[in-house]
């Protein structure tokens, strides 16, 4: 098919670039961006009736060089590789949560599911740590499908190449992506003249798009962290300067008998350091007992 011809094409040039360490396309998923979901059934459990009985899994439809790119990490088996083309017998790698759903205490190793829409039974060969798709805190959306499965983009049908135009490319590179964005344009031209290369983000522009919200929390926890230290602080202020202010005559008869000036200055500002040690007891009891609340403003 040409629209697979071309793709191969240009991830071989893209790959020649200099700065360019791995190279691969990709269809489906892609991880705090955008998602799709596909519906299977695993070998040995009983026959869904129909596709609402199936459960769902996150699909990724991706090159051999995915794992690379992506930093995936190998749990046992082995990841796509170049083997896995079009004639080749069809395979799925899938990560740990899917393994502990539906195969429980058990090497998912050897399995087989089955994905209607590709209309294929993957075995499965490899199995790989859990991905964020849905962000750095997906461990908390226990409403979003968890359970993953990487299938090779060359044993796709044909249906499911979407073109050179329509394709996503993940490239890592050695230094900044910068330098290498205009490098892959270029070399998209070179192949086609009609080819536009658009919507050029890195990882880390993805992952803080993703963060905007938490870190809009957190900016408003800071600024009213700040206030309170600061009106506190005046505060303490305040309550120093009255008391000071009611004990006159009597700083004035311990000067008169001899105390010195330190030893008059000492003792107001350790009675204001207790008051304000008792202040930072209770702030620190009451930030611990709020931790359990604040939680949901962390991640891993």
């Amino acid at each position: 098919m040409a629209q697979r011809t071309i793709v191969r094409a240009f991830d071989e040039k893209v790959k020649s670039l200099p700065g360019v360490e791995a190279v691969a396309s990709n269809e489906g998923a892609l991880p705090m961006d955008h998602d799709d979901e596909e519906r299977l059934w695993v070998e040995g459990q009983p026959v869904p009736a129909n596709e609402s009985e199936m459960s769902y899994a996150v699909a990724y439809y991706v090159e051999p060089d995915y794992g690379k790119v992506m930093g995936l990490h190998l749990l046992r088996g082995r990841f796509l590789n170049a083997g896995d083309v079009e004639m080749a017998a069809p395979v799925a790698v899938v990560d740990e949560k899917f393994a502990e759903k539906f195969f429980p205490g058990q090497d998912p190793i050897g399995k087989v599911i089955h994905v209607p829409i590709l209309q294929t039974s993957p075995v499965i060969v490899g199995e790989v740590s859990h991905v964020k798709q849905w962000g750095l805190d997906s461990g908390f959306d226990g409403a979003s499908v968890q359970e993953e499965f990487f299938y090779s983009m060359a044993q796709l049908p044909d249906w499911g190449w979407t073109g050179p135009l329509g394709d996503e490319m993940l490239v890592k590179t050695s230094g900044a992506p910068a330098g290498v964005e205009e490098e892959i344009r270029r070399a998209a031209t070179e192949l086609n003249a009609q080819d536009l290369v658009y919507q050029q983000r890195t990882m880390d522009e993805i992952i803080s798009g993703t963060m905007a919200a938490r870190r809009f929390s957190m900016i408003l926890l800071c600024v009213f962290a700040g206030l309170a230290l600061v009106l506190s602080s005046i505060g303490i202020f305040g309550v120093i300067s009255y008391v000071v202010g009611q004990r006159t005559h009597e700083i004035g008869i311990r000067l008169a008998m001899g105390a010195q000036r330190r030893d008059v200055l000492q003792m107001m500002l350790g009675e204001g350091m207790k008051m304000a040690l008792v202040g930072v007891g209770i702030g620190v009891v009451a930030a611990l007992v709020l931790t359990r609340l604040m939680v949901k403003l962390l991640f891993g």
